[in-house]
């Protein structure tokens, strides 16, 4: 059955490649998954409709849950090479999750406060310590959800972030998917993705509002060579971030930085659960 699946989605998966490149949107590469996720550790499960992915230590006060928030279109198994890694299975509570409007969790997509709300729920879910990882327009998820914690203690890692309304515009491809017979014809994802694309910029623009309510320790990485998310975003950070952001800028590369600089995000993640809430650069 898995395979016939495979064989159903397979167009799909093309046709999403080709609408990454041509609307210059925010997609996640589609690494690998295999056919038995659980002999890597990793578990399934949903919370309030939410399909949850998670692997390494319990849920306790004593462990720190790093939560990775995908971009668009995207899943959770994007961030399968981190869920399945060892030493971060060892030393944290992982979990991946679909955000609405995509893969499991499934149609409609839901507009950028209603996704915070969710990755919210998830945070307060945790027992102990979290570190917030978003990529794409996962990045403002994370933020948003960061500046709403009072008491949790959150650390949030930017990756490639999605944050400026300046840079942010529809392009003549995302008015045809939306309002063409084409439509009828995509995935619940591309839909949802090209929805989402739709009604960024003005709710990036009341999350301008939210930032410097954000407290806790940010770190950004970011790709120079960016043509899907420019170094622009960083920028707009640093002026709307009360406590300095710590920024590390890649010269050559571009927006998949998750993948392609795997070590480097992990070796982040290994430091950001030591280091103080009182540190900034």
């Amino acid at each position: 059955m898995r395979s016939l699946w495979k064989v159903m989605i397979w167009p799909w998966k093309q046709l999403r490649h080709f609408f990454c490149v041509a609307a210059l949107a925010g997609c996640a590469p589609l690494p690998p998954v295999p056919e038995d996720v659980s002999a890597l550790g990793i578990q399934g499960r949903q919370l309030a409709r939410v399909q949850l992915y998670e692997s390494g230590r319990p849920n306790s006060e004593k462990n720190t849950t790093i939560i990775f928030a995908h971009g668009s279109p995207g899943d959770a198994f994007n961030w399968i090479e981190y869920l399945a890694d060892e030493d971060l299975q060892r030393d944290f509570s992982l979990l991946a999750y679909d955000r609405p409007g995509f893969e499991v969790t499934g149609p409609p997509a839901v507009p950028l406060y209603g996704q915070i709300d969710v990755l919210e729920r998830l945070i307060l879910s945790r027992k102990g310590p979290v570190i917030l990882v978003g990529h794409s327009l996962g990045g403002p998820l994370v933020l948003g959800a960061t500046a709403r914690q009072q008491k949790k203690i959150v650390r949030t890692l930017v990756l490639a972030g999605s944050v400026d309304p300046a840079q942010e515009f529809t392009r003549p491809i995302n008015g045809i998917v939306k309002y063409s017979p084409i439509t009828l014809f995509l995935s619940p994802n591309l839909r949802s993705s090209n929805d989402e694309i739709f009604a960024l910029k003005p709710e990036l623009k009341k999350l301008a509002h939210e930032l410097p309510k954000i407290t806790t320790p940010v770190t950004i990485i970011q790709g120079e060579k960016d043509r899907l998310v420019p170094a622009e975003n960083v920028d707009y950070m640093k002026r709307h971030l009360l406590v300095s952001p710590r920024v590390i800028s890649l010269p050559d590369e571009g927006h998949f930085l998750p993948w392609r600089q795997y070590e480097l995000v992990k070796s982040e993640l290994q430091n950001e659960a030591s280091r103080p809430l009182s540190e900034v650069e």
